[in-house]
């Protein structure tokens, strides 16, 4: 991915293929849950 596509993203927001997570205290573990979840 490179920096145009990454803004890209950004820009559009949240789609069906793409979920934003806060971590400002670290990584949840319902962040693990949800990546891996999408990838089955």
């Amino acid at each position: 991915m490179d920096l145009k596509e990454f803004q890209s993203i950004l820009t559009i927001g949240e789609t069906v293929a793409v979920e934003f997570k806060r971590c400002g205290n670290g990584i949840e573990s319902d962040t693990y849950e949800t990546v891996c979840g999408k990838c089955e």
